[in-house]
């Protein structure tokens, strides 16, 4: 369970794709958790977030599959550039997963706040101890919501 809200880039006409970045409410040391040829999180996280806030954005840096971020003390991402006044801000509260992606070359960025995660390549393909699962009981709710604010 999440959103994947996409937001094209460059969102103002005097802007490029490489003017804007991704800036978290709080610093972050987080390593991005990558995606197996076979679509399963790998088992270890590559560095990418030391001690920012900021990730700028590149379309190179999709080039081997989407960002997967674990367990950020972040609970909102802004998109920004120092070129223009606008930008939006993501609010996550409540989602344990974060996922940044983009097609090859495209002119945009998903930001999508998770529940869940694909299966990680040492599965033992038990759902009750899949990573990120849910156990709800009968006549009980699960509630998670989501926020874009644009400026």
């Amino acid at each position: 369970m999440g959103g994947h809200p996409a937001f094209r880039i460059p969102l103002t006409a005097d802007t490029i794709y490489s003017d804007y970045y991704l800036e978290f409410n709080q610093r972050e040391r987080a390593g991005r958790w990558p995606i197996s040829k076979d679509g399963l999180i790998e088992s270890r996280p590559v560095e990418l977030l030391n001690d920012t806030n900021q990730l700028p954005l590149t379309k190179e840096l999709f080039q081997k599959d989407a960002l997967v971020f674990k367990g950020l003390l972040s609970n909102s991402v802004a998109l920004k550039s120092g070129k223009t006044k606008h930008g939006l801000r993501l609010d996550f509260t409540g989602f344990p997963y974060l996922g940044i992606w983009a097609a090859k070359n495209a002119d945009f960025v998903c930001i999508e706040p998770w529940c869940g995660i694909a299966d990680s390549v040492d599965t033992d393909q038990q759902l009750a101890t899949k990573e990120g699962i849910h156990s709800l009981q009968p006549a009980k709710d699960f509630e998670r919501t989501w926020s874009v604010t644009v400026f």
